[in-house]
C-alpha cells in the first residue's frame, strides 16, 4: 500500500484488484471515520484479464502515475503498462511497453525526475533469460 499525506488536505492509496484500480480518497487523519473517496479510475489492459500495480509516484501538480504490468499482445506474457491521471482521476495517457523479446516484461517500480520525467523500471526477456530496463 503506498500512502501520501498532504498537510492534512489528502491522502492517496494504491490498491489491487483486476483490473487494477486505484482509489483516491481525503481525510484530515487517516482514521476511517473521517475518509472521503476522491475518485476511483480503472485501467482494464487491452486482453482484460491481469493488470498488475506495483508503483505509483504523484508530481508536484497532483498528477499520479501508475506503473506495473498487463497482458500483452500475445496474450500470455506481461508487458509494461504505465498510466498518467491528473488530479482528478482523469487518465492523461497509457504508455505501454514490449520487449525486443517479445517476452514477459514487467514494470517494478516508478520515480518522477526532475523537469516531468517518468522513469520505471523493471525486467525484460524470454522465460529463461531477463534483462533488466529502465525508460525514460
Amino acid at each position: 500500500m503506498y500512502v501520501r499525506y498532504d498537510g492534512g488536505i489528502g491522502v492517496i492509496i494504491r490498491i489491487q484488484f483486476i483490473p487494477a484500480v486505484l482509489l483516491i480518497i481525503s481525510a484530515s487523519s487517516v482514521q476511517s471515520d473521517s475518509v472521503n473517496e476522491e475518485w476511483i479510475s480503472r485501467y482494464n489492459g487491452p486482453y482484460s484479464y491481469k493488470d498488475e500495480i506495483t508503483g505509483m509516484a504523484v508530481d508536484e501538480s497532483g498528477n499520479v502515475y501508475v506503473t506495473g504490468y498487463s497482458y500483452g499482445n500475445n496474450n500470455i506474457l506481461y508487458d509494461y503498462a504505465t498510466v498518467k491521471y491528473d488530479p482528478d482521476g482523469i487518465e492523461q495517457w497509457t504508455l505501454r511497453h514490449n520487449s525486443a523479446a517479445n517476452g514477459s516484461n514487467r514494470a517494478r517500480a516508478i520515480t518522477l525526475g526532475p523537469n516531468g520525467g517518468v522513469y520505471v523500471t523493471g525486467s525484460v526477456g524470454a522465460p529463461v533469460s531477463y534483462d533488466c530496463c529502465t525508460i525514460r
